[in-house]
């Protein structure tokens, strides 16, 4: 293949095209070539110019016809002057074409000639037009000679053979000539070689005719082609041509491509193919369509789609073939047969950059493929535009560049100028831009290569391609204003983005775009390349410190470039900074107003841009840079007294702040926000006094807070830390427990040994207990430190997590048992596992401690790991560049190991696997014969490390798996990349440092003490220069120019100091001349690593002094030290030790932290990668840059009540305080009534940068100690054995007397009083039984015993909860003039927060209390719901008098609605409907802005900033909404019209109109009921009131039912309500009230509402009370016999409290006119809930299984037994139902296992929205499809003896409460 390299000449005036050789135009004409008016184009149309032959004629053709010409005969004027002089004549040939011919032999080759052509001696024009001047060259002499295989002349005659062949000549020349230059040797005397022109000019016939082929013999001949003949300058040749003997073996003797018109693979044998044998199944092809033809000895098979791209087709041969005797080959064969890309094509190359330097010539390469011609525009980027072009483009993009540019030029381009070129190969021509960027040097200019099919020589059918007659003669192709026009269009849609030119699509068909021979192949096929002239060489560095440093180097030659001016431009284009450069080209730009963006450098005319993007930063995935972030130059932490909280437990959290900068102003505000488990703000805190950097919080909790992972948020300066917070129902240890199973466990040893130990808290052994050991293995996602970026799992592996029980069984008397078990296999473990060992030991009476502890699993020897370039798993890779995967294997403990043999295969993933993919559909898709494996290596390691590369070749982009194993070790790991195509292909991303660009560089050492001096070591490279920078986590510490060497490495030394601890980096860019020819390196290669620093200063010792044992209750001192005399600030904290067992809590360190490795904080840009010929060795892609509140604690369901706090966290804290250095603080300490053991912890810091923690654990016990066990809530009518575990832990301790008392809802029905003896120190059990009363409320249950002179008490609160649901107790009457009514209710075992109330009303009856009670207490908080409880109290006082405490609730509701919504607006102003959602719904985001909008109308503070982004996100939503649109989600029915109604409703609400939306919408054809009378309440608000009645004109205002499954989660009911409130804006009441009483059947009714229905019901009926009901309700009332006096509140609703007792009797006479609706409700528990099962859309089925799944009765278990619940609910509505509730209280006697908190994988449970983990009780929330199941289990154990209350299981669609399930409660047993 011939690859020439060819110059393109482009004017900014006109574009002059001139294919020349390398070497050529030496001679002739010298000096600049002429420069063409292109106003001559008004008088010639095209002439000769560029490239001609030597017997070629010199033409003009003019634009208008001659009369007076005579054609054909010598002119006699001199109309031509030619330079170098020349002889010949000039002709007319047409009335407007005249032609110069030279005389035979006057054109030289090679030589270059000015042309005058004497225009004015022809027409008459002005004097500037009356001479054309112009240049033309001949070409150098050369020519191409291709042969074939040897074919005999006659099928049935093998003896004489011939070969034919083609010759090619730059220039024509005589046919004499030409034979001369050919001669054959070795040949017969019979030979002879003939040579015939072709119709091509320059192209000729060779047959070699006569060839002897020899019986025995193999033959050689020889052609020899010389150049002297016709003085050619290519080298001569001899070709070989091979003829084997006619008796050797028959074999194919030459395979490969031909083009005869179309694809063709030409396999020559070496005899005539059998004229008989049919090759019909004898060959195949790896191409799909194809057909053949045999010709003697050739067999051709031909191609024949022409629309499928074709680059290799693989040919089978069989060995069956024959020859002309019969005789068949010796063995099949298969060849490889490759294909240029013969479809035209046109392109940049790809490594030729943007940015051109001035050197001799401004050159941009391109490559062309089967085209003669291409047409080239180009489009100029003004200067003053720039900075807008780069605002949304990168340098070398070009969206919407219409608005900074416009089309200069346009102009056809001929590439056929040599004949010697192969058109159908890839070519590589330049053109040079240099006259054109002289014009404007500080301008960018777009090139763009358009395509043409006139242009193609891709042979369609049997018609070869041809060029026009006059394809030689170049045209003037001026801007026309049909070009222009479009540059002008001021549409929206004219962008250049989509800009189309002059593309016909009028002629173009979808399914021809691949078909060359069709015209659609061509349309809109335009390739582009921006292209700068700059010298400037900009690198940039950027910390956190609000300064950009700059270094500026002259691209040339690298010498610093002083005395520059560079300013800087934020996002929005203003400058924020600006500075000069120094002696070195530095300066430091200190910025405000925003953050960089671009950096512009002016030096004289020339200036340099580089984009500070983020994302265009040099990648840094190959370095060592990886850490904790430094945020704004702050570091923080954050820690807590302990690992978990209870609901309603106080949470001390400490914020340390590092500021060494101080760039923090004194007094600065630090913020603490606390967010729940779904996202939602629970509560914001703000600490301005901070002692010495420490900032303490105190939070409060409430009990009936949700528990799961919450999350502290601490801000500070700009800077964000993160802390997670565990909430949970826990109960502190009792028991302390340790189980030992060394460091690493080995799966190859296939057991597990290993003890367990436990004691009681305060010392005692825990003698004889039962206890378990489980182990649950999970697999880690990066198990090896130091190799986070590394893939060590196998992605096909279908390892699930599994629990092992590997001890079950008895303590000994000591508190210790050994442990032994064999071990599971793991043998589908994707990598090393992690186990977690959950122990567990059961005291006698029931309770339980527990402590969780991890070890690392190995099931493999040694485990390989892969890692690619991408820095992250998201980033894509490119095609047609080298992709590395680097390899690291390692042993369980991370260390290196080698390996000897690993295969590395790469799979190509297809779409539908990946939209459906899975481990197992991964796992059988690699293994199956499908599978395309596109790489396929066997390597090995060394040192723990190794690599490979791949390439993926366009067009090929995807999904690619990397899968590497290990033959010897058997693991496999393995990761899917996503490969893309690269910039110069259509696909900007930043580039990788690898392979060229990487500057590989050492230090002396890896680790260095303060004060030592460091050396840099930079390999040797050039003469040239490097940036060398010491960087660190926030800033560049030192920055110099060191000058390389091109024979000597080169050394920089420095001096390590305090601020470079822990770590700094250092940083490199090597740059390079740019014409150096010393290596082929790029002209830049950068480098970052790693140094670490020690200082010993930074570490603080703590010490802490007190008394090995405390007594409960009693004072003791703690005093704290500083081991090393340092200055000191801390904190004090005291923690019950079982409390920490539960999490594993380890003791607060902050140095850790503050000192652990930073990441590099500093961001570096360049523009070297864009540099054209930036890339001497590895070419880069083109376009390539291319305590709680009182109201939050006291309102629990809308009541004050009366908690339990039934465990009391035994915590102190306290601090800070400041300690000076050599002094000893004292603190006095006081624990309350509590055995066991506590741990003292000190965590320290000091504002040098110190930081420690000390840590000391003490027992708590005396003499004499009791323990007692009870349930943590207890139900009437149960009955519980209360165990009270007894210490004698003094040998005078002999008798104990144990006495109960409590305080009446507990009885003791075997006394109050009982003995224990001891002949021993040890502990024994004591058992009373109890009965509990009929009651609930909360019980405190007193122990106490003494004995030897020793005394021990214990406390224990435990509140008796009625486990059942609320129940709503309704009598209503409707009352008549005149008339009276008794109503009459009976409550049960009334409680502080029943209630009973009568409601009075005219309007219809609403059961408002009902509906009120729901809202207060809806356990639920979605975005609807949260807003559905909150809108309607906003009306309250239309309805209602409301003051007092109801009001006070109100305004709580109402305002904390506010606070919830606004937390969960996004940033684009929509509303999320779970709080965490990271998408807006659309009917919420209406919904809850239409409450925003009348809370504020209300008064109510509503953030101006919320309601803004609300509008705005409104208006867009508007704007864009699209009638054919469905939500294309899993709801079934879908009111897409009604969705806009709403919100246009809204916006006119918020006196935000948008009408022209409204009248769009208006039009709409099929328009529903429901939007139309919610579209008329928009008019009418909007003031267009004739427009809203032409809308809802002899419209009904009836809606029937229809799904609850909508996407506006609403209901016929509120449909309704809303054409009510309508009908109240246009003066309608009447029709109101008629539609009251359907919604006022729907509120009374005793079905279910959603939240929003029963809500927009009741402010509809708020409304219309508010219309009519002024005046006041006569009436007499009488209450259990009592008169009452009437209110005398004018509301439309009178609401009278009434005392709940047991029996309530109302006696009612209506005294006025008019019917009066009266209701008399009440809320009660019932003891006893004799609700019965039900299944209403649902089915409920609840079981209940041993650990290993066999079903158990529960009615009585043993105690011990652990146990699940399994719930299955059944989806039978034939709809997919949403946020399901599922309730379920488990009996008081068993305890939930909740495994959130031993494992992190329980809480991200996919198949539960949510789950609510409470002491008696789990609360799920989740979703199910239409005929589907969902399963909920949960661990319990049988833990405390006693007959106990087993409640219904519950589950309700939230939004459809009338589809619910239940079981029936019962009674269950636990038995010793």
């Amino acid at each position: 293949m011939n690859k020439t390299l060819h110059y393109i000449y482009l004017s900014l005036v006109f574009i002059s095209t001139s294919i020349l050789m390398t070497a050529c135009g030496s001679k002739g004409a010298s000096g600049p070539e002429p420069k063409i008016d292109p106003a001559f184009s008004s008088y010639i149309s095209a002439f000769s110019y560029g490239r001609i032959s030597t017997s070629s004629p010199i033409q003009i053709e003019l634009t208008q016809d001659l009369a007076s010409v005579e054609l054909n005969k010598p002119i006699e004027d001199a109309l031509f002057s030619v330079s170098p002089s020349i002889n010949g004549k000039a002709y007319w040939t047409s009335t407007r074409n005249i032609q110069f011919v030279p005389d035979e032999g006057e054109l030289k080759p090679g030589t270059k000639y000015d042309v005058t052509f004497k225009l004015g001696k022809v027409i008459n024009v002005d004097s500037d037009f009356k001479e054309f001047k112009f240049r033309v060259s001949t070409p150098d002499q050369a020519f191409r000679v291709d042969l074939l295989p040897y074919s005999p002349t006659k099928d049935n005659d093998v003896t004489w053979n011939s070969v034919k062949g083609s010759l090619t000549l730059a220039d024509n020349v005589s046919i004499d000539n030409i034979k001369k230059m050919l001669s054959l040797s070795g040949a017969n005397k019979e030979a002879t070689i003939k040579v015939t022109p072709t119709e091509d000019a320059g192209n000729y016939s060779i047959i070699i005719d006569s060839l002897l082929r020899k019986e025995k013999n193999d033959v050689t001949y020889t052609l020899n082609v010389k150049g002297s003949p016709i003085k050619a300058k290519t080298e001569d040749l001899e070709l070989k041509i091979e003829i084997p003997a006619i008796d050797s073996e028959f074999k194919i003797i030459d395979v490969r491509a031909t083009y005869e018109p179309k694809e063709c693979i030409r396999v020559t044998f070496s005899d005539p193919l059998s004229a008989s044998q049919s090759i019909q199944g004898l060959m195949n092809l790896s191409a799909s369509n194809y057909s053949f033809d045999k010709q003697g000895n050739v067999l051709k098979v031909y191609l024949n789609n022409q629309a499928e791209d074709i680059s290799s087709v693989i040919i089978n041969l069989h060995k069956e073939i024959q020859n002309y005797n019969g005789n068949r080959m010796q063995s099949d064969a298969s060849h490889s047969v490759n294909f240029y890309n013969t479809k035209p094509n046109v392109e940049f190359v790809k490594s030729s950059g943007n940015i051109l330097p001035n050197v001799e010539s401004l050159v941009v390469p391109i490559q062309a493929t089967n085209l003669w011609a291409v047409d080239i525009r180009v489009i100029k980027i003004y200067q003053s535009n720039i900075l807008a072009y780069l605002q949304v483009n990168d340098l070398g993009n070009n969206r919407e560049l219409k608005r900074y540019g416009r089309l200069e030029l346009k102009k056809r381009v001929r590439l056929d100028i040599d004949p010697t070129i192969n058109l159908r190969e890839s070519n590589t021509f330049n053109l040079d831009l240099s006259s054109m960027i002289e014009k404007d040097p500080g301008a960018i200019y777009q090139i763009e290569l358009r395509m043409n099919k006139d242009y193609s020589l891709y042979p369609c059918g049997d018609n070869q391609a041809a060029r026009p007659q006059d394809a030689a003669l170049e045209r003037f192709e001026n801007l026309t204003d049909d070009d222009t026009a479009a540059w002008d269009a001021s549409d929206s849609e004219g962008y250049y983005y989509y800009y189309e030119g002059d593309v016909d699509w009028s002629d173009y068909n979808w399914q021809d775009r691949d078909n060359p021979c069709t015209s659609s192949f061509y349309t809109n096929k335009v390739k582009s390349c921006i292209v700068l002239a700059s010298n400037i060489g900009m690198t940039a560095k950027q910390g956190k410190d609000k300064t950009l440093f700059v270094a500026l180097t002259d691209i040339l030659t690298t010498k610093p470039i002083s005395g520059t001016t560079v300013d800087v431009y934020n996002l929005q284009m203003q400058r924020i900074g600006s500075g000069k450069t120094d002696g070195d080209g530095f300066v430091n730009i200190s910025y405000k107003g925003g953050a960089p963006y671009v950096i512009v450098a002016t030096n004289g005319n020339e200036k340099g841009y580089l984009k500070a993007a983020p994302n265009l930063s040099l990648s840094l995935s190959n370095f060592d840079v990886s850490g904790k972030e430094i945020q704004k130059g702050l570091k923080g932490y954050i820690y807590g007294e302990r690992g978990v909280w209870r609901p309603g437990d106080s949470i001390y959290v400490t914020f340390i702040l590092e500021d060494k900068n101080k760039t923090l102003p004194k007094n600065h505000p630090v913020s603490l926000e606390l967010f729940t488990p779904r996202g939602q703000l629970y509560k914001n805190y703000t600490c301005t006094e901070g002692v010495e950097g420490f900032y303490p919080f105190r939070m409060a909790t409430h009990e009936d807070d949700i528990t799961g992972d919450w999350r502290a948020k601490v801000s500070v300066g700009g800077a964000t830390f993160f802390k997670t917070l565990k909430i949970e129902t826990v109960k502190p240890n009792r028991l302390k427990i340790r189980f030992d199973a060394g460091d690493v466990v080995d799966a190859s040893a296939r057991t597990i040994s290993g003890s367990l130990t436990s004691q009681w808290l305060h010392g005692a052994a825990a003698s004889n207990l039962k206890a378990t050991v489980e182990m649950r293995l999970n697999a880690i996602s990066t198990p090896f430190k130091g190799y986070e970026q590394y893939a060590f799992n196998d992605p096909t592996s279908n390892f699930y997590t599994d629990t092992y029980t590997i001890f079950n069984g008895n303590l000994n008397s000591d508190g210790y048992a050994s442990v032994n078990a064999p071990l599971p296999q793991a043998a589908s473990a994707p990598g090393l596992l992690q186990a977690t060992f959950i122990s567990r030991v059961f005291e006698t009476g029931g309770d339980a401690s527990i402590f969780t502890q991890s070890a690392p699993y190995s099931p493999y020897s040694t485990y390989v790991g892969i890692k690619t370039n991408n820095e992250n798993d998201y980033d894509w890779l490119e095609t047609d560049s080298p992709i590395d995967v680097n390899i690291a294997t390692l042993g369980a403990d991370g260390k290196p190991k080698n390996s000897s043999s690993i295969r590395v295969k790469v799979y190509k993933l297809n779409w539908s696997w990946w939209w459906s993919r899975s481990h197992d559909d991964l796992a059988s898709y690699i293994n199956s014969t499908s599978a395309e494996v596109v790489f396929n290596e066997e390597t090995s390691t060394r040192n723990g490390k190794g690599k490979v590369s791949f390439q993926i070749d366009y067009p090929s982009w995807g999904r690619y798996l990397i899968m590497a194993h290990d033959n010897e070790g058997g693991h496999t790991t393995g990761k899917i990349v996503y490969v893309d195509w690269p910039s110069w292909r259509g696909r900007s991303n930043k580039q990788d440092a690898g392979g060229a660009t990487m500057l590989s560089f050492s230090t002396d050492k890896n680790s260095y003490e303060v004060g030592d001096k460091a050396t840099v070591i930079l390999p040797k490279s050039s003469d040239g220069r490097a940036l060398i920078t010491i960087e660190d986590g926030t800033r560049i510490l030192s920055k110099t120019w060191v000058n390389t060497s091109a024979n000597d490495d080169t050394k920089h030394t420095f001096t390590v100091t305090e601020e470079m601890a822990p770590n700094f980096y250092v940083g490199a860019s090597l740059i390079q001349p740019h014409a150096q020819t010393e290596n082929e390196s790029p002209l830049r290669m950068y480098g970052v690593i790693n140094v670490s620093v020690n200082n010993k200063m930074t570490k603080l010792e703590p010490v802490i002094s007190m008394p090995n044992d405390l007594r409960p209750e009693k004072e003791f001192s703690v005093s704290v030290s500083e081991k090393n005399k340092q200055n000191m600030t801390y904190t004090l904290a005291i923690v019950d030790d079982g409390l920490l067992d539960l999490t594993a809590f380890k003791t607060p360190n902050p140095w850790p932290e503050f000192y652990a490795r930073q990441s590099l904080g500093i961001r570096t840009w360049d523009m070297f990668d864009l540099v054209v010929g930036a890339h001497a060795g590895k070419f880069a892609p083109l376009l390539s840059i291319g305590g709680g509140d009182e109201m939050e604690n006291k309102m629990v369901s809308g009541q004050e009540k009366k908690s339990v706090n039934r465990f009391k966290p035994v915590v102190k804290f306290i601090g800070p305080f400041t300690l000076s250095g050599g002094k000893t603080n004292t603190h006095k300490i006081q624990l309350p009534q509590y055995i066991g053991s506590v741990r003292t912890m000190v965590v320290a810091g000091n504002a040098k940068g110190a930081y420690g923690s000390a840590e000391k654990t003490v027992q708590v016990k005396n003499p004499l100690m009791i323990l007692t066990t009870l349930p943590r809530v207890a139900g009437p009518g149960e009955e519980i054995l209360l165990p009270v575990n007894v210490f004698a832990m003094d040998s005078k301790v002999k008798s104990v007397n144990i006495s109960v008392k409590s305080q009446g809802l507990f009885e003791f029905t075997d006394g109050t009083s009982k003995t224990v003896t001891f002949s021993e120190t040890g502990d024994k059990m004591v058992y009373f039984k109890v009965k509990v009363a009929n009651k609930i409320g909360a019980e405190k249950v007193t122990i106490s015993a003494s004995g030897g002179g020793e005394t021990a008490s214990e406390s224990i609160e435990i509140a008796i909860r009625n486990p059942n649901p609320a129940a709503i107790l309704i009598k209503d009457a409707l009352v008549s003039s005149g008339e009276s009514a008794s109503l009459d209710l009976t409550m049960d075992n009334i409680q502080f927060d029943d209630w009973a109330k009568l409601e009075i009303s005219r309007i219809p009856g609403l059961n408002l209390n009902k509906h009120l009670e729901f809202f207060f207490n809806y356990p639920h908080g979605c975005s609807e719901q949260v807003t559905s409880a909150a809108f309607p109290q906003l009306y309250l006082g239309k309805l209602i008098p409301i003051e007092g405490k109801l009001k006070d609730k109100a305004d709580y509701h109402i305002k904390e609605a506010i606070k919830i919504i606004g937390a969960r607006q996004l940033s684009d102003g929509g509303i999320a409907y779970w709080p965490g959602d990271r998408y807006p719904t659309e009917w919420v985001t209406t919904y809850a802005g239409h409450f925003l909008v009348e809370a504020k109308r209300a008064g109510y503070q509503v953030p101006k900033s919320v309601l803004d982004k609300w509008i705005t996100y409104q208006k867009n939503s508007a704007k864009y909404w699209d009638s054919q649109r469905g939500n294309k989600t899993y709801y079934t029915y879908q009111m897409n019209d009604l969705q806009q109604a709403y919100r246009l409703y809204t916006l006119a609400l918020a006196e935000s109109p948008d009408l022209s939306s409204m009248n769009r919408l208006k039009e709409t054809k099929d328009l529903s009921v429901q939007a139309r009378w919610r579209l008329a309440a928009a008019y009418m608000l909007s003031g267009k009131k004739d427009a809203a009645n032409q809308l809802v004109n002899n419209v009904t205002d009836q809606i029937d039912s229809y799904s609850f499954n909508n996407d506006t989660y609403g209901s016929s009911t509120r449909d309704i309500a809303m054409i009510m409130e309508t009908y109240l804006l246009m003066g309608k009441t009447s029709n109101a009230l008629k539609l009251s009483h359907q919604v006022a059947r729907d509120l009374s009714g005793r079905s279910y509402l959603s939240t929003q229905s029963a809500a927009y019901a009741l402010i509809a009926m708020s409304k219309l009370g508010e219309k009519m009901g002024k005046g006041p309700i006569s009436y007499t009332l009488k209450v259990n016999g009592k008169s009452v006096n009437a209110p005398t509140s004018s509301t439309a609703i009178h609401n009278i409290d009434i005392k709940p007792t047991d029996n309530i009797n109302v006696e009612f006479q209506n005294k006025g006119e008019g019917d009066v609706f009266v209701r008399l409700s009440a809320r009660t528990k019932p003891i006893e809930d004799k609700t019965p099962a039900a299944s209403e859309g649902m089915n409920i089925y609840v079981t209940y299984t041993d650990l290993d799944g066999r079903n158990i009765n529960v009615n009585s278990l043993k105690q011990g037994t652990e146990f699940y619940a399994n719930v299955v609910i059944q989806n039978i509505s034939g709809q997919y139902i949403t946020d399901l509730a599922l309730s379920h209280i488990f009996a008081s006697g068993w305890e939930i296992f909740n495994e959130r908190l031993f494992d992190q994988g329980a809480n991200t449970n996919s198949s539960l929205n949510y789950q609510d983990i409470r002491d008696d009780r789990v609360l799920s929330y989740f979703n199910v499809r239409g005929g589907y199941s969902r399963t909920v289990k949960v661990r319990l154990q049988a833990a405390y003896c006693g007959r106990f209350y087993l409640p219904a299981v519950s589950c309700e669609a939230m939004y459809s409460p009338d589809i619910h399930c239940r079981t029936t409660g019962q009674w269950v047993e636990v038995v010793q």
